[in-house]
């Protein structure tokens, strides 16, 4: 969204697709999904830039109980594990998704 959050490919955020929240890693997010904003409540995600000339510093927060977090104001995630979306029961499952389907 016009810079107001940057994250590695492989990072994990909360956002709402087709009326339900779920966890997606920053790649598979689409224009069109929605972040929770801590000051507006919904908004939606009108761009994604992808920056590969630049080298960014990435930490990792250990922010327990439930690894979520707000970064410049929109609510994400900092999942432990890698997130599989083909995973029943998962963070990540999406059962929509062409790559689960056999």
């Amino acid at each position: 969204n016009n810079g107001l959050l940057k994250a590695s490919s492989y990072h994990h955020h909360i956002a709402k697709r087709n009326g339900y929240w779920r966890v997606f890693q920053t790649n598979a997010l689409k224009i069109g999904d929605i972040f929770w904003q801590i000051t507006d409540g919904e908004i939606p995600i009108t761009s994604i830039e992808v920056d590969e000339v630049n080298t960014y510093t990435i930490f990792k927060l250990d922010v327990e109980p439930n690894d979520t977090f707000f970064a410049n104001g929109i609510l994400t995630h900092n999942a432990k594990a890698p997130c599989d979306p083909c995973e029943p029961g998962g963070e990540c499952f999406d059962p929509g998704n062409p790559e689960c389907m056999e």
